[in-house]
């Protein structure tokens, strides 16, 4: 059974999918949605708070429509580095699933990220689920069968 479901958060087109993916797996085991954002330590040092910040704003949005569809959910923000922070946050929330967004290709940038998720894939005690774009709304996250 799934209680707690971690989604990561990313500024990017796969983000959207990820998230239809985590509502309808929190819908179908009634579980609490947490949304999980690294913010830039440099950017949140000019700013008077975090819920100022625009991923925090985008976050509040796809939060209401959690909300509508019945389903708990909480931000959670962190300045570390994405595979400890999300690592830490899973084990400290007791998250039964992690879901993810593929990341777009972005010279530079992608070598950290797939050291992430290879870094989350080798030591979560939890499930993880990457969301591709090739997923459509015919193929309903709730065809996927987890064992818990």
């Amino acid at each position: 059974m799934l209680r707690n479901i971690l989604l990561v958060y990313q500024h990017n087109k796969f983000f959207q999918k990820a998230f239809e993916v985590a509502l309808d797996l929190a819908k179908k085991y009634q579980a609490r949605l947490h949304f999980f954002v690294l913010m830039n330590r440099d950017y949140l040092s000019y700013q008077s708070s975090v819920e100022s910040a625009p991923q925090f704003q985008e976050l509040r949005e796809f939060q209401k429509i959690a909300f509508q569809s019945g389903i708990d959910s909480v931000i959670f923000t962190s300045c570390g580095d994405l595979a400890v922070s999300v690592s830490h946050y899973v084990q400290n929330e007791h998250c039964d699933l992690v879901v993810i967004g593929k990341r777009h290709f972005q010279q530079g940038r992608n070598t950290i990220y797939f050291d992430a998720v290879d870094y989350l894939i080798k030591y979560l005690d939890c499930s993880l689920i990457v969301v591709k774009d090739a997923i459509t709304h015919q193929q309903s996250s709730s065809e996927v069968t987890l064992q818990c």
